[in-house]
């Protein structure tokens, strides 16, 4: 079920989702997934797989790092980004997964813990969306060749 994205604007957008069952509260326990092969690592933010930009996401880093991240809205001293990272892996196909257990978040990369320290990504107090934002869809869309969602078509 591989996707190729061209870096630039590809992307897959789940409807119904907003509201179904990945739409995950605060400091609930699941786990995002996914099999990735980063032709590049060119300190660019490259999503993975996320759920709008206030609630969770798993992408590669602007620092090319796997990262695992969950938005974080109290108090209001402390609001931004929860994050979990490593170093990515470039040109091998790589099975990286975010896993959130209450206030605590692990990162792993083909079966092994690699990281279970958050560090916070702090939003600046002047910033207006400091709200964690639970009402997007996640984002999917339906291949080209055979209109369907994760059908294997390799492009």
């Amino acid at each position: 079920m591989a996707r190729q994205f061209d870096g630039q604007s590809s992307y897959i957008t789940m409807p119904g989702t907003a509201t179904g069952a990945l739409d995950f509260p605060k400091n609930a326990t699941y786990c995002v997934s996914a099999w990735v092969s980063a032709d590049t690592l060119n300190g660019r933010y490259r999503i993975i797989a996320s759920k709008g930009n206030k609630q969770y996401n798993l992408q590669i880093k602007n620092t090319d790092e796997w990262e695992f991240a969950e938005f974080r809205d109290t108090p209001q001293d402390s609001v931004g980004w929860e994050e979990t990272t490593t170093p990515a892996a470039m040109d091998a196909w790589t099975y990286v997964v975010g896993m959130r257990v209450g206030a605590m978040q692990y990162l792993y990369v083909n079966g092994n813990c690699v990281d279970s320290s958050i560090t916070l990504f702090a939003l600046k107090a002047s910033d207006s969306l400091r709200q964690r934002d639970e009402t997007n869809n996640l984002p999917s869309e339906n291949c080209p060749l055979c209109n369907r969602i994760f059908c294997g078509h390799h492009r």
